[in-house]
C-alpha cells in the first residue's frame, strides 16, 4: 500500500467519524484531484514550468523576459509565484497595470498583498495617492532616476528580493530606445551588487535584440493555450 493510499484509508476513517459516507468521500477525493490537475494546467503554472527550465532551475540572475502581450497578467503571476517559491520577497515595479490592478490579480490566487512590495509609476498620473504600507509611487515614467531610487532604498531595507519590471515597452511612450538602453543597464547594474534576481518583461522585438547584452538569461514565453 502506498502512502498516498494508507493517508486515504486513515482520512476515511475520520470521514466515517465524523458521519460522512464513504461515496461523499470519494467524491470529495476525486475534487481534491480534479483541482490539483487544474492547478498544473493553468497559465501561470504553465508559464512559471517554462520560466524555470529556461533559465535552467536557478532563480537568480538578470532576465529578459519576452512574451506575448495577451498573456502579461499571467506573467507576472507566475513570477511572482516563483520568487515566493524560491522564499523572495517579490518587488513588482508597475509600468502598465496600477497597485489596484495587481493586488486582484493577487487576491485571485491567494497571494497575501503583505507578501508583495509594489511600485507603482502609473497612479499619480491620474490621482492624487500616497505611500503606504508596501506600496509606493513614482511621479512620472519620464522620472526614471526616482525609480532606481526607491529600488535602491527597498534593497537596503527588504532583504531576500526578487524584482519583476512591467514592462519596458512602456517606457518608450515617454523616452527613446539609448534612454530605455541607458535605464536598463543601470538597473541591472544596481540589482547585481544586492544580488537580486530580476525579471524584466519586454515585447518589443527591436527592444529584445539591443537589451539582451545586458542580461543573463533571454526568456521567450510562448503564447500560453488551455
Amino acid at each position: 500500500m502506498t502512502s498516498d493510499e494508507k493517508l486515504d484509508k486513515e482520512m476515511l476513517k475520520i470521514e466515517k467519524i465524523l458521519g460522512v459516507s464513504e461515496e461523499a468521500f470519494a467524491l470529495k477525493n476525486e475534487n481534491n484531484k480534479f483541482a490539483e490537475l487544474a492547478s498544473l494546467l493553468s497559465p501561470a503554472q504553465g508559464l512559471s514550468r517554462d520560466i524555470k527550465r529556461q533559465i535552467g532551475g536557478a532563480f537568480s540572475g538578470q532576465n529578459l523576459v519576452s512574451f506575448d502581450s495577451s498573456n502579461s497578467r499571467e506573467v507576472i503571476l507566475a513570477l511572482v509565484k516563483l520568487a515566493i517559491e524560491n522564499k523572495k520577497k517579490p518587488v513588482l515595479v508597475l509600468t502598465a497595470l496600477n497597485y489596484k490592478s495587481a493586488r486582484e490579480i493577487l487576491a485571485a490566487a491567494a497571494i497575501p498583498p503583505e507578501s508583495v512590495v509594489i511600485i507603482d509609476t502609473v497612479s499619480k498620473n491620474i490621482k492624487a495617492v500616497k505611500d503606504g504600507a508596501g506600496v509606493f509611487f513614482i511621479d512620472s515614467l519620464r522620472d526614471l532616476t526616482q525609480i532606481e531610487i526607491r529600488v535602491v532604498n527597498i534593497l537596503s531595507k527588504e532583504k531576500n528580493t526578487a524584482f519583476i519590471f512591467d514592462s519596458l515597452d512602456t517606457l518608450a511612450f515617454y523616452h527613446e530606445d539609448k534612454v530605455i538602453y541607458k535605464y536598463a543597464y543601470s538597473l541591472t547594474k544596481i540589482l547585481r551588487k544586492s544580488p537580486a534576481p530580476a525579471f524584466y518583461l519586454l515585447n518589443k522585438k527591436s527592444l529584445v535584440s539591443q537589451l539582451g547584452q545586458f542580461f543573463d538569461n533571454s526568456v521567450v514565453l510562448s503564447k500560453f493555450k488551455m
